[in-house]
């Protein structure tokens, strides 16, 4: 079991490393909403008829095993949008694109677990899922990360985890991570 699993088992995350290496490369080479997942799984939830306001369509597509369909459900929830809004289904559906390697599913759950959306509120479990988020590019991750290290957030300050997080981000090509960076240095 590793350090995210025995930090994060109440809320049902899995792994530190939840992103395949190839949706790494994805998520490096391309932008977009669909950034990081196979192109046959954008054509298979548009197949699928998934789109905003059709929870139901995105809750099949994601069952069988679209990110991005999982990621749409997830917001369907979060917003009320079709359905009766709730944070923890919201939260289950985010897992899930997480789970399948979407850098923004695990940046929405940790967004949810961070602000305490999904119930408990639980920043450490948050942070885990905004670095794994992070490594494979998502940038605003990298600055959800860094705020939390500069700020001490439930964790530690660490100035040095902060600047790292927000270099990523200034990296990446967020500005706002160039001025948190000077500004932590």
């Amino acid at each position: 079991m590793n350090q995210l699993d025995r930090r994060c088992i109440h809320q049902g995350v899995r792994a530190l490393a939840v992103l395949p290496t190839v949706g790494i490369a994805w998520l490096t080479a391309c932008g977009g909403p669909a950034a990081g997942r196979p192109a046959s799984d954008v054509v298979a939830t548009a197949a699928a008829g998934c789109r905003e306001g059709e929870a139901e369509k995105c809750e099949v597509a994601c069952a069988n095993g679209s990110a991005d369909a999982c990621n749409e459900a997830g917001r369907a929830y979060e917003m009320g949008i079709g359905v009766t809004k709730s944070g923890v289904a919201a939260n289950t559906f985010y897992r899930k694109a997480c789970d399948l390697g979407d850098s923004a599913g695990c940046y929405n759950a940790a967004y949810l677990l961070e602000n305490g959306i999904a119930g408990r509120r639980d920043v450490g479990c948050a942070l885990a899922l905004y670095r794994v988020a992070c490594d494979a590019g998502h940038t605003r991750s990298c600055m959800s990360a860094g705020f939390i290290y500069k700020a001490g957030l439930d964790v530690p300050k660490d100035k040095a985890r902060a600047a790292e997080s927000f270099r990523k981000a200034c990296d990446g090509g967020y500005s706002a991570g160039c001025q948190q960076l000077q500004s932590v240095d």
